[in-house]
């Protein structure tokens, strides 16, 4: 088999030609399903351009065309690689734009606009957390992240007035810490830098009420128990109307590095970690638990996730088996409640026989 001819591929291939008919625009469908579900919709944007894409087509003409203002120093710590994904932040196309020159500024702000005035949308997220850099010398120009975030609440308020609605919401995913070390056995070295580090005055951002929420996050959680530091987050927000989301991955290790047989006891050992992942974040204080990069999937592609050595697919529990997904989906629906997780944690896996 082919490893796009499995029947979810097919299914999600399925979908994907019914939205492109005429009329059959994505985003607008979304909305309207959010809409009909009272579900607020935001627009979230990644605040840098890095990543894998670097020096291929798929960069985007801006950036193409001004060479010169994309970011020609290394991250901090002046790392240049991805410990296991490989040059993937830099390289001979140089990094991404740098927020600090004000045409990217203006030009990276026309976009923001143009997106909130065509969709009906209930706000907008700030994705600090994919792919760096986004401005040149984050500790110094850290005014500059901070005055987009001003503008983006004057401008959100004022769009609110226009429309005769209620606040518009504003959020900002941000790193694991305010100015803390990375914890090795979950960042990532090359990847996971603290907000500081990045340009981001988080502290500021919340005093003077500028977001709604806050997102802490690590680039891509290593394994779990694999939770940001919340409390910290969560004391600087006290007081205030802003809200705390850390952020779960639901990627435990241990079933990549070696076999392990799809049995109650792997059901069990990956339920516990993923509920207690979240119940410890609530405990430091989250308001709710976000995610990122959290989704089953369909993981049978063995040209993006080569099987550990001497797994036979269909005798283990791994990610993206149907176990494994099932619990994710359980999971998924209860992380609101603390009490709904606490619930799950006492079912005796009763869910899976459902």
């Amino acid at each position: 088999m082919n490893p796009g001819d499995s029947e979810e591929q097919r299914r999600r291939a399925y979908i994907l030609r019914r939205f492109r008919q005429p009329g059959k625009d994505p985003l607008t469908l979304a909305i309207e399903v959010c809409r009909e579900r009272k579900v607020p919709v935001v627009f979230s944007f990644r605040m840098a351009e890095g990543g894998s894409y670097h020096a291929s087509l798929e960069r985007p003409a801006f950036s193409r065309q001004h060479r010169e203002w994309t970011i020609g120093e290394p991250l901090p710590g002046g790392s240049t690689t991805v410990p296991g994904l490989g040059e993937m932040l830099g390289g001979q196309g140089g990094w991404g734009m740098d927020r600090a020159i004000p045409e990217v500024y203006a030009h990276q702000m026309a976009i923001f606009k143009e997106a909130l005035e065509n969709f009906d949308v209930d706000g907008i997220e700030f994705d600090f957390k994919r792919y760096y850099p986004m401005i040149s010398n984050p500790r110094a120009n850290h005014p500059v992240h901070t005055r987009l975030v001003r503008e983006m609440r004057a401008l959100l308020d004022d769009l609110a007035k226009k429309k005769g609605r209620g606040r518009m919401l504003l959020g900002a995913r941000v790193s694991y810490s305010i100015d803390g070390p990375l914890d090795p056995r979950l960042g990532i070295p090359g990847v996971d830098f603290n907000c500081k580090d990045l340009g981001l005055d988080v502290e500021t951002w919340i005093r003077e009420g500028c977001v709604d929420y806050v997102c802490p996050s690590y680039f891509h959680g290593r394994d779990l128990p694999g939770h940001p530091d919340t409390r910290e987050f969560a004391e600087l927000a006290k007081g205030t109307r802003v809200g705390i989301y850390p952020t779960t991955f639901a990627r435990p290790r241990w079933p990549e590095k070696e076999r392990h047989p799809d049995s109650e006891a792997s059901w069990r050992r990956f339920r516990d970690e993923i509920c207690a992942d979240a119940l410890h974040m609530y405990a430091d204080g989250a308001d709710g638990i976000s995610t990122y990069n959290m989704n089953p999937g369909d993981y049978a592609n063995p040209l993006l996730y080569p099987p550990p050595r001497n797994r036979t697919p269909g005798e283990s529990f791994r990610r993206g088996s149907p176990a494994y997904n099932r619990i994710v989906a359980a999971v998924m629906a209860r992380l609101g409640s603390p009490q709904e997780l606490r619930r799950l944690l006492e079912a005796d896996l009763d869910f899976m026989r459902e």
